[in-house]
């Protein structure tokens, strides 16, 4: 989940908690027991919309947006495991450009930017979790030295990783 963090050495951003818990059920009552967590969070950069997914074994990751000073909206992950806690976050996309202003829904009056409000993770047959995250990235335009373009609706996408947890 999405709370609030304050680093070592910077001010306090969001960040990402997790939690363990063993679920049970009597037949009438759905119980729960508490069997560890943490935080993710980066020195002077926000970790928005988080999403997990654990292997049968234990071995999780949490997939997430992440944008701060000097940092464009971009994505990341970090392995977490009740043995080991949390790993040093790993950038899987750098954004390329600031929030607009133009991609919230006008409709609403709402110009905020959309772009990281999502995200998801699942483990597959073979033991990989993919994530996927919202960035904001290179469009490139076809031809030599073009670069990068804003496109028409909005300047996100949506990057999918495959971890080896």
């Amino acid at each position: 989940m999405t709370t609030v963090a304050k680093t070592q050495n910077g001010p306090t951003r969001t960040a990402a908690a997790w939690f363990a818990l063993t679920p049970g059920w009597t037949g009438t009552d759905l119980t729960g027991n508490y069997n560890g967590g943490g935080y993710v969070a980066v020195n002077n950069q926000s970790i928005m919309y988080p999403s997990i997914a654990v292997t049968n074994d234990g071995k999780g990751v949490i997939g997430f947006s992440i944008v701060g000073p000097g940092l464009f909206p971009g994505t990341g992950y970090a392995k977490v495991s009740l043995a080991a806690g949390a790993t040093e976050v790993k950038l899987t996309s750098q954004g390329v450009f600031p929030d607009d202003g133009f991609t919230g829904y006008p409709v609403f009056d709402d110009r905020a930017g959309r772009w990281g409000d999502y995200s998801s993770a699942v483990v597959d047959a073979s033991g990989n979790i993919w994530v996927a995250n919202e960035t904001i990235p290179c469009q490139e335009v076809k031809g030599p030295g073009n670069g990068c373009f804003r496109t028409v609706l909005a300047n996100w996408g949506t990057l999918v990783a495959k971890i080896n947890p």
